[in-house]
């Protein structure tokens, strides 16, 4: 469920020879945290802040530059695309070949695939997607410019009670969804975003959050969420914790499975330590992993 756009790669470049290029909007970033000084190489994401649900992704091969546009991307994120294609090609002094479409010049190119081009094509795969839900049962994971973004059938129901169910009007749900997702932190200065890490338990690697009492925070989807208060330390399964927050009235729905939590004072913290504090969730500190730590 994606759209390539292929240049030939005939020069090592920096990421920051694409953002610098002319063809690049001036507010163009870098996801994950990468050094615009990098090669790129690999995989490189970029976006477009308050304006991009997936991003934009730069596939380096050793004879081309394949440019990755995924399904629930935005009309930004479509529209970026074409111009890192374009940067690509002058870069590289080559022509662009677009999926299902011809070589074209960098002209041909800029003229067929404009703004026009980028509206239309935010729909593209939205009935695979729908397919996937609906006919396996699966909640869908997308990889959005910052954060992941959920579909599943709770969301495909709330479309269907407002009578949205046209592939253009999931699109504009699903990518609008993201895109409050992914900036929610900018959007809403009151809302903090704790870090996703990984680390070593006694059950194997595991994701996981730690939250405290008296903020509102995005729960991200981890396989644990960690309660501590000063030496103290809990462990929860996500799940557990999100149902338990559910019945106190204490969440705000975002995507499938990932919510804002209201802030709990100090008391209702102390209860959820206590609640969880048995048997299966000894009070030992997470070891951290061989492997690198990732922070989304």
């Amino acid at each position: 469920m994606s759209f390539h756009i292929y240049v030939q790669n005939n020069t090592a470049l920096k990421i920051s020879d694409v953002l610098e290029n002319s063809y690049l909007p001036k507010d163009a970033v870098i996801a994950y945290g990468k050094d615009a000084h990098e090669s790129i190489g690999g995989y490189t994401k970029l976006y477009l802040p308050l304006k991009s649900s997936r991003g934009v992704v730069i596939a380096t091969y050793e004879e081309e530059y394949d440019v990755q546009i995924n399904t629930g991307g935005s009309e930004a994120d479509y529209y970026l695309a074409t111009r890192i294609a374009l940067a690509l090609s002058m870069l590289n002094n080559s022509t662009i070949i677009p999926e299902f479409d011809y070589d074209l010049t960098a002209e041909e190119f800029e003229k067929k695939y404009d703004h026009t081009w980028a509206k239309e094509s935010e729909t593209l795969g939205m009935s695979a997607l729908t397919y996937m839900i609906t006919k396996e049962g699966s909640t869908v994971q997308l990889g959005g410019c910052k954060r992941a973004f959920y579909v599943g059938q709770k969301m495909l129901d709330r479309l269907a009670t407002s009578n949205r169910t046209s592939e253009k009007e999931m699109s504009e749900f699903i990518v609008s969804n993201m895109i409050q997702l992914q900036f929610i932190e900018d959007l809403h200065e009151d809302i903090e975003v704790p870090t996703l890490m990984e680390g070593d338990f006694p059950e194997g690697t595991k994701s996981f959050i730690f939250i405290a009492s008296n903020f509102q925070l995005l729960l991200t989807k981890a396989d644990l969420i960690m309660l501590r208060e000063e030496e103290n330390m809990v462990k929860v399964p996500y799940q557990e914790l999100i149902s338990t927050l559910q019945e106190k009235g204490k969440l705000r729905r975002v995507d499938e499975e990932q919510f804002v939590m209201q802030p709990l004072k100090s008391e209702e913290y102390k209860e959820l330590m206590q609640q969880f504090s048995e048997e299966k969730n000894p009070k030992e500190k997470p070891k951290k992993s061989n492997r690198k730590w990732k922070f989304w």
